[in-house]
């Protein structure tokens, strides 16, 4: 209740030009502004976690078109952005200047209980963005990004410029901080397996991440890390609200990627180093044709 509808109510000697029936519209008028300017921030965000959303699918698809880089030994000098890298980072950095305007424009600070209220309303949007981000880290660093890493992209420097939603610059105090919830950082993780494994079966049909030079350590990169996700995301199942659903499909794609592994290996023992030939075998078992499974060995 607000400062101004407790003030309207207050017990009091009614003045003669106001009636008891006229401190209870007023009462009313206030609740009514104050239902209404909710209704309206909650619409807000939901169409920005929409355009979240919209914009990190976007974002992921560059991705998968984006082979990875090089491998480079700790000596070597610092390699140079290739176009689609810098194209990438043009989309990351113009979905996180989306959300650090919406949250300072709606008031979601840190110490805020704003956050706190609305973060179901934009939640989704930052679901998609941390497995767009995650994705994204693990092609150039070949590992996951941390909830601190996350944290680190909302933080507002002084080279910050941010453009409102009325099209005048915003000056955001460096103090300001939109909190990512530690729960979204563990669904946007889940999530990210599913792209992983779409990274490693492109890489072996011969479709995203066709630059790598061996797929076979895509394949064994992405099922180590799938594992270790699997198995970190397990004593969250009953604590986070989706996350047991979440679990299920994550298992599904560590099954298939342990069954390209196995297949791989069959392959590779039959066709030596006609690296051809065992892509194309590949390329058939994922497509649904016949190739021997681990379920077949155990028949």
């Amino acid at each position: 209740m607000t400062a101004a509808v407790e003030s309207s109510i207050q017990v009091g000697e009614p003045s003669s030009a106001v009636t008891r029936s006229q401190q209870f519209a007023s009462a009313f008028d206030g609740y009514r502004s104050e239902i209404d300017a909710h209704n309206d921030r909650r619409e807000r965000l939901i169409k920005t976690s929409r355009d979240v959303t919209n914009l990190s699918k976007k974002l992921i698809f560059h991705l998968h078109r984006m082979p990875p880089p090089t491998p480079t030994a700790a000596n070597d000098p610092p390699r140079q952005p290739t176009k689609m890298e810098k194209e990438a980072q043009s989309k990351i950095d113009e979905i996180v200047n989306i959300v650090k305007r919406v949250a300072y424009e709606e008031d979601l600070d840190r110490i805020g209980q704003q956050c706190i209220r609305y973060e179901r309303n934009l939640g989704g949007g930052l679901e998609e963005f941390i497995e767009a981000i995650s994705f994204h880290h693990f092609l150039l660093h070949g590992k996951l990004i941390t909830l601190e890493e996350v944290q680190d992209l909302f933080i507002i420097s002084p080279s910050t410029s941010i453009v409102g939603s009325n099209g005048q610059p915003l000056t955001i105090p460096a103090t300001f901080l939109f909190p990512v919830p530690s729960h979204r950082y563990l669904l946007g993780i889940s999530d990210l397996t599913g792209e992983l494994m779409r990274f490693a079966t492109n890489a072996l049909g011969g479709g995203g991440g066709k630059g790598t030079s061996d797929p076979a350590s895509v394949v064994r990169s992405v099922l180590s890390l799938l594992r270790e996700i699997r198995e970190a995301l397990e004593p969250f199942t009953f604590l986070v609200q989706d996350m047991r659903k979440k679990q299920a499909v994550t298992t599904q794609s560590l099954r298939k990627i342990e069954d390209l592994s196995y297949q791989l290996s069959i392959r590779t023992s039959e066709f030596g180093g006609d690296e051809k030939a065992v892509r194309e075998m590949l390329r058939r078992a994922l497509e649904g044709g016949s190739g021997p499974s681990r379920d077949d060995e155990d028949e």
